[in-house]
């Protein structure tokens, strides 16, 4: 069995603001940061991850997006600005889909962020082969192409960092997440 998760990265300092967000949606959810001006988020439920984002972006006037991976053989990226959709990625490895954008292309998130190298975001969601035996190594080289601060979290989900000991890492990995913080 691969892996499982999904979470949120959210442009803005607002932790007060999104924290009460949080509270009154009644989802348990992990907050961390800000680092650079972004907070990561973890849902609980992982059904419900995009939609989050979606209002996130909305309620605060930004740009946010979720990944999620499922089994290591699929990756989902959304992506929002004040709430409207602009990016809906997915990479089906199972079912022969490959990588296909439903919304939006790499050529998108150069709009978004000013550091993004477009060739390697392009190689990261859809060169075949290579060195990605599981889904999770597309999404982190996702990030870093777009010059995100989010190297750290990036591949953690709710579960992860609730089991943290459980799944091979460190409750101290859990713990370098900056600001980290259960909201339920």
């Amino acid at each position: 069995m691969g892996a499982f998760f999904g979470n949120i990265a959210i442009k803005t300092d607002n932790r007060d603001g999104v924290v009460k967000t949080i509270k009154e949606s009644g989802e348990p959810m992990f907050i961390a940061g800000p680092v650079d001006g972004w907070l990561l988020l973890f849902p609980s439920d992982d059904f419900k991850i995009s939609k989050f984002a979606q209002k996130f972006s909305k309620e605060f006037n930004t740009i946010s997006f979720s990944g999620q991976v499922f089994d290591s053989d699929d990756l989902f990226i959304n992506f929002y600005s004040n709430g409207e959709p602009i990016v809906d990625y997915l990479y089906d490895r199972m079912d022969g889909g490959g990588p296909q954008f439903n919304g939006g292309d790499e050529k998108t998130f150069k709009d978004f962020f000013h550091l993004a190298d477009t060739k390697k975001i392009h190689e990261a969601l859809f060169e075949d082969g290579g060195d990605y035996v599981f889904i999770e190594g597309r999404y982190q080289d996702f990030l870093k192409a777009c010059g995100l601060p989010l190297a750290l979290g990036n591949l953690w989900g709710y579960e992860y960092i609730e089991r943290a000991s459980d799944d091979g890492r460190s409750e101290e990995e859990a713990k370098d997440l900056p600001n980290l913080e259960k909201i339920f």
